[in-house]
């Protein structure tokens, strides 16, 4: 995972992402931080292949495409949250007997929700995001995970509440982590934010990318 991992700098926040797939035909990327979760695609235009520059630039497009969009859902959470589930609820109201209906109904409705919260990211004919799959994947998956009557939050956060370490070994400890390459500092991010497992650097980490992304987001 240590090469899929790439980031950048908005506003002095780290934007890290992973890119799950790398290929001649896809890019695949999820977003890990400070928003997580979504997970966008993008295939080459007209049919062509990445080449190994392309497909770098691929998944640098895809992760400010996953940013820009999970701010929007983190800022207007509530609406987005109540007019995505009243989408799930007239979707399984509708006549879904076979799959082609379904995909269908579900198509008209996503296109209205997405005209209504994601003016900007227009899938079109000759798009190589399909945003609107994304995005509807995404939510879907949360609410799976974490129930209908959950608050959509998506900015990341630690599932362990890491505890400063005790006084007498913080100086040593902030030594080895303050040596530590930044692209490791990033590594060790995304092995927490995806395998959520406590690691040893957990508090800095929170320090340095949680803590200071949240306060931009507030900001």
């Amino acid at each position: 995972m240590r090469n899929s991992i790439i980031y950048f700098e908005n506003n002095d926040r780290i934007v890290v992402g992973n890119i799950s797939i790398s290929m001649p035909t896809l890019v695949e990327l999820q977003i890990l931080s400070p928003f997580n979760g979504l997970v966008l695609q993008r295939i080459p235009e007209d049919s062509k292949e990445f080449n190994d520059e392309e497909q770098n630039s691929a998944g640098q497009d895809l992760i400010q495409k996953c940013f820009e969009i999970s701010a929007i859902i983190q800022e207007h959470n509530k609406i987005i949250r109540k007019d995505f589930l009243q989408l799930l609820t007239n979707l399984e109201n509708f006549n879904n007997g076979k799959s082609e209906i379904y995909i269908r109904n579900r198509d008209e409705l996503l296109g209205v929700f997405m005209r209504a919260h994601f003016p900007d990211f227009n899938d079109g004919e000759n798009s190589n995001i399909n945003f609107s799959e994304g995005i509807f994947t995404f939510l879907s998956q949360y609410f799976i995970s974490n129930g209908k009557c959950a608050d959509l939050e998506i900015t990341t956060t630690f599932t362990t509440n890491p505890k400063p370490p005790c006084f007498s070994d913080l100086e040593q400890q902030l030594k080895e982590y303050l040596a530590k390459p930044f692209e490791e500092k990033l590594f060790l991010l995304a092995q927490q934010s995806m395998n959520k497992r406590k690691g040893h650097y957990d508090w800095f980490l929170m320090q340095e990318f949680i803590e200071n992304n949240e306060n931009h987001i507030q900001d």
